[in-house]
């Protein structure tokens, strides 16, 4: 029978022994598989017997003893005879162990004159089933010594077994066990129950307590842990383990007595409760030390009574903690830290105690920080107003309720050229305001006495009798509702009234400066006028038009602009991103730069129209850089990219049009190529035929190059390592070549048009010359295509290749090797020939960009 390629390949790629015999057992075909173990002897199904006959095979190993051969026989004469298969698992012994194979016999195709033989190593699959066997009867016996309770059912509740200690818990026996539901052993009547079910439905598993129910109603706390499974026939099981907790239930609520006892007797303490070790490691605290410091256990900082103290107190602290470890007492002041870092100030009280020959420390604290804040607030409060009246920059005098100067501050005699010996003990208003102001004085001192506080500019006098003008304040201080005193204040403002004749002559002169700028403006509006780009002004958040030229009117269809928002004025443009482009030059001011940005505007017919703008928006800014507007400039060139468009799209329909050339060139290449079949079919000279295969040899290569074009964007430069791929695979498809084994290595490589049609000829006769040497024996050539530095480098080598040496070559005295000399001169090509064990030519050329039709070979 013949077998396909495909056929050959499947069998090659099965990765069994695998071999295909007639009726009679005739070997017809094994795979490569078989092939390798021909020569092992131990192998009993007959590998080492390749194309023989397998059951005169079988019958030497049957007549030596080997049952398990006589078994393969019988099985294959049934199949033979009519059964659809045959399958026989068998041991073979070898030097490292023993290893088993499945022997399988089918029939090919429906007239059952081809059987197909497959011996599959199944050595794992034995050894995973006798292991599995083993874990099994391992877990069987724990599942009966284990002396947690177990019990095996389904996930919808049926029990399937129990173990003994199972048995022993619940009080029953295994055959009343097997016939009860989950229910009755589950108390089903608590919450907790339900929520395990579900919880362990969507999980697949659960872990927790719950209540179990025993043979005498008895309800038993466990604790439980329940999973779904598959067991070994892909049914669901649940696996449910439980022990009995009943004796550390009542443990634990004893002691969870006491403790809620302690917890209430230190949490109803006012403040603080601590307790530290005799390492000062913080045991336990009070339900003060959360509510006031926001701790909660067991939260790490809280585990050294250290990480809670400011770092200031530390030393303080350890020395009171040392003093209460050695003589049992103390008390010491401390900052705490909250859990937000605030500090809280407290005041301790230790005392020392031991219990079990463990020493302790138990401390009570009162929260302290309001005490001491007010206090520190009225010593801040008294110095504050002591160096505010000090250092104050105005000058300020306390008089008693007989004006009398009690006391003043240091500006104060700076200001009237006096000492303080000068002033204290004596009336204010007969030193500064004699003679004429004496009546404004003493107006102002009955009004203030009588409670009321005074505002007035006025003048005082100085010490050398010159007037000074001051603004003058005068409030009264009360105590328990009466005046007692009286404060005066007084700022000297002769520097105000300077800056006040200043201002009234800088107005003048800026009522000028306007002018000047108003007639700058108008010039200023003139070169915007007449600028040949759009020009805008933008002034504030809302991008109102302050100025806009005639070219800027024109863009926009001369809509009224001046005075109105940005986003009223121009609708169309606000949608266009435009408002938010602005926001950010605004808000960022930095600048805006577009270039040949799309914006659609409204004409003056009222239709959209495309333009294609560079625009700039610059941020303007005032005195104080801060932005407070935008300037606009805009230069239409849409006709510019309009133009350079048509040329691109023209541009894209000559490249689509230099495609198609090269499409049908390789078209009419292809045409010519198959008429050369034709024409080879019709001749009998032998001679001939391969010369003509040659020539078209060179025209396919020619035509490969324009098909690797017109499939590219890039009609100039061919991929060159695809072009050799897709050669290599025609070159192989031919069916005298079916024993030449062709590799290729190759880097990405791109060539020139007019180098890849060279180089494409030139790989080409190489191949012919391959041709020329090869005689249908099994040959190898390995090709490879590499670049490095703008060099490219193409390598032939075959055991034989058609030249003996270099001089041959040079000789030019066969045909191929007269073309391979007139390409390697249009390459501008350097070659070396190596003759060893293998012949290989390797060409050496660099990448150009050659120009031209004199540069092609045609």
């Amino acid at each position: 029978m013949e077998v396909s390629e495909v056929e050959r390949n499947l069998i090659d790629a099965y990765p069994a022994y695998v071999a295909i015999i007639d009726r009679d057992g005739e070997i017809m075909r094994v795979n490569q598989a078989w092939r390798k173990i021909l020569n092992d002897s131990n192998e009993i199904f007959g590998s080492h017997c390749c194309f023989d006959n397998y059951f005169n095979y079988l019958a030497i190993a049957a007549e030596s003893g080997y049952d398990y051969a006589l078994k393969i026989i019988l099985g294959m004469r049934q199949v033979i005879e009519g059964d659809d298969d045959f399958n026989l698992t068998y041991p073979v012994s070898r030097t490292e162990g023993k290893s088993w194979y499945k022997f399988t016999i089918r029939p090919v195709n429906d007239n059952r004159n081809t059987f197909l033989i497959i011996h599959e190593d199944v050595t794992k699959l034995i050894e995973a089933t006798q292991a599995m066997r083993e874990s099994e009867e391992k877990y069987r016996q724990q599942f009966l010594e284990s002396s947690m309770s177990i019990i095996i059912g389904t996930p919808d509740g049926k029990i399937l077994d129990g173990n003994p200690a199972s048995l022993g818990l619940l009080g029953y026996t295994y055959d009343e066990l097997v016939q009860l539901h989950r229910n009755d052993v589950l108390d089903i009547t608590n919450p907790l129950a339900h929520e395990a079910l579900s919880k362990r439905s969507k999980t697949g598993k659960f872990n927790g307590e719950l209540d179990i129910i025993d043979k005498n109603n008895r309800r038993i706390p466990v604790e439980l842990t329940s999973k779904i499974y598959r067991n070994e026939n892909g049914d669901l099981r649940s696996l449910t383990m439980f022990k009995d907790i009943s004796s550390r239930k009542v443990a634990e609520e004893r002691l969870n007595t006491e403790k809620r006892f302690t917890e209430t007797v230190l949490d109803s303490l006012p403040g603080l409760f601590v307790l530290l070790d005799e390492d000062f490691q913080l045991i336990r605290f009070n339900k003060g030390f959360t509510n006031e410091l926001g701790y909660n256990e067991p939260e790490d900082r809280t585990k050294n009574i250290f990480d809670i103290i400011k770092k200031s107190d530390h030393e303080v602290i350890l020395k009171a903690l040392k003093k209460v470890k050695k003589y049992g007492n103390g008390e010491e002041k401390a900052v705490l830290l909250d859990k937000s870092g605030s500090e809280r100030i407290y005041k301790f009280r230790a005392k020392r105690f031991e219990s079990k020959d463990t020493l302790y420390i138990a401390a009570t604290g009162i929260d302290i920080t309001e005490n001491v804040k007010n206090e520190r607030e009225k010593e801040f409060t008294f110095e504050l107003m002591v160096q505010l009246f000090n250092n104050s920059p105005i000058g300020i005098v306390l008089s008693d309720i007989d004006n009398k100067a009690d006391r003043i501050n240091k500006k104060f005699t700076e200001m009237f050229g006096m000492k303080e010996s000068e002033i204290l003990g004596k009336r204010v208003d007969e030193i500064l305001a004699p003679g004429h102001l004496k009546e404004e004085a003493d107006e102002i001192n009955r009004l203030v006495f009588a409670g009321e506080a005074i505002r007035k500019e006025t003048v005082r006098v100085h010490s050398d009798g010159s007037d000074i003008p001051v603004l003058m304040g005068s409030v009264p201080v009360k105590l328990n509702g009466e005046v007692v005193a009286a404060y005066g204040i007084y700022i000297d403002i002769s520097e105000r009234i300077e800056l006040e004749n200043q201002i009234n002559r800088l107005f003048v002169k800026e009522k000028k400066a306007r002018k000047e700028v108003e007639k700058s403006k108008i010039k200023l509006e003139e070169m915007f006028a007449q600028s040949p780009t759009a020009i805008a002004l933008l002034e504030g958040h809302e991008f109102r038009f302050t100025m806009a030229n005639s070219a800027y009117f024109n863009l926009i269809g001369g809509r009224e602009l001046i005075g109105n928002r940005f986003s009223e004025s121009l609708p169309e443009l606000a949608d266009q991103r435009i408002i938010k482009i602005l926001n950010n030059v605004f808000h960022s001011g930095k600048p805006y730069i577009a270039k040949e940005e799309s914006i659609h505007i409204l004409d003056e017919q009222g239709e959209i129209s495309e333009h294609f703008l560079n625009y700039t928006c610059k941020p303007l800014f005032d005195e104080n850089s801060n932005v407070y507007g935008i300037f606009i400039e805009a230069v239409n060139v849409t006709e510019l990219v309009n133009s350079r468009n048509k040329i691109q799209n023209s541009l894209k329909e000559k490249e689509i049009l230099l495609q198609e050339v090269h499409h049908r060139v390789k078209n009419n290449l292809a045409v010519i190529t198959g008429l050369m079949d034709l024409q080879m079919m019709d001749m009998q000279d032998d001679n001939l035929n391969p010369k003509l295969k040659e020539v078209q040899s060179r025209i396919f290569s020619i035509a490969q190059i324009h098909e690797a074009i017109y499939q590219q964007e890039d009609v100039m430069r061919v991929k060159f390592d695809e072009y050799l791929e897709n050669m290599i695979v025609s070159w192989k498809q031919d069916s005298d070549r079916e024993s030449v084994e062709l590799n290729l290595e190759s880097d990405n490589v791109n060539l020139n048009l007019n180098q890849a049609v060279s180089c494409g000829l030139l790989t080409n006769e190489l191949m012919n010359l391959v041709d020329l040497s090869f005689s249908g024996e099994s040959s190898k050539v390995n090709i490879t295509l590499r670049e490095a530095s703008g060099q490219v480098e193409i390598g032939v080598e075959n055991r034989k290749f058609g030249i003996s040496d270099r001089q041959e070559i040079e000789r030019a005295e066969k045909f191929n090797l007269k073309i391979i000399q007139v390409l390697l001169n249009q390459l501008s090509a350097s070659y070396h020939f190596e003759n060893g064990d293998t012949k290989k030519l390797v060409i050496r050329f660099k990448k150009a960009d050659v120009k031209g039709s004199s540069s092609s070979f045609i």
